[in-house]
């Protein structure tokens, strides 16, 4: 039996461990109780779960014998809160922050409105603190473009961000878990378009906020980022439109030309094969 408001937060850590202790600390500090925490280690190749568990030594850390990307690392996460009972699983990059009301007024906006996934303003994780979202964005099916959402309006939003993502447990019974298809990038927004056409909505709590880092796993601009947001890119439309080659040349050639553009020739094979 599912316990009222009872939330699991679940961080996918991959080498990370210095940010995700970052995390820990802000959530503990925030009143989120250390067993309702789930660090789901991908396998990493460093020291990240004995220095977790030197600061932490009670937080449940799920540990992968495989790296099978972001959604495959949530899965297990989301896995181990449905075994538990959790009525919500909060959804969290280890890279950010979070302020001692963030998760309430989420798991409140939940309930009032009945959103079924939420999600809250995002900002950097340094000062002056410049706005990177609120809630999630939208995207274009015919260009094959995102654009986050900068103002006070959830309406139409198509995704809410998996940086900071709560899901009631209850959506997963239906439409399933993320499509671990995809090793980064795109699983959020699949995910979510997966539950808007199955009637679930989205929202977003405004007031409630998390700093986020951005960038941790893989660098803001690198090759193998630029890889896998091609792949995930074609995946994504594949899935969701019947004219999917138009969306994802629409969104190459455009990437392509910002290559160029910077001088950075060498992302052209990885943006095309």
């Amino acid at each position: 039996m599912l316990e009222s408001n009872k939330t699991a937060t679940v961080i996918v850590n991959w080498n990370g461990y210095a940010d995700t202790i970052g995390c820990l600390y802000s959530l503990c500090k925030s009143g989120v109780d250390i067993n309702d925490i789930i660090v789901v280690d991908n396998n990493s190749t460093n020291n990240s779960i004995k220095e977790i568990r030197e600061h932490f030594p009670r937080v449940n850390i799920i540990e992968s014998d495989i790296n099978g990307g972001f959604s495959y690392g949530c899965n297990l996460g989301i896995k181990y809160a449905l075994i538990h009972n959790y009525s919500f699983v909060w959804l969290l990059n280890n890279d950010t922050l979070v302020l001692p009301d963030t998760l309430s007024k989420m798991v409140s906006y939940a309930n009032d409105t009945g959103a079924k996934i939420v999600g809250c303003t995002v900002r950097d994780i340094a000062f002056p603190y410049n706005l990177q979202l609120l809630g999630g964005g939208f995207v274009n099916f015919f260009n094959g473009t995102t654009q986050l959402n900068l103002k006070e309006d959830a309406a139409g939003m198509t995704f809410i961000s998996g940086a900071s993502m709560l899901v009631r447990s209850e959506i997963f019974s239906d439409i399933g878990l993320f499509d671990e298809g995809y090793t980064m990038y795109w699983e959020d927004v699949e995910f979510c378009v997966r539950a808007k056409r199955h009637g679930h909505s989205l929202g977003a709590a405004f007031d409630a906020l998390v700093l986020h880092k951005e960038g941790g796993s893989v660098g803001r601009r690198s090759l193998l980022k630029a890889r896998y947001i091609t792949l995930s890119t074609r995946r994504f439309f594949r899935q969701t439109t019947k004219l999917w080659l138009l969306p994802v040349m629409y969104q190459q050639l455009g990437r392509s030309i910002m290559s160029i553009k910077r001088g950075e020739y060498e992302y052209l094979q990885v943006i095309w094969l």
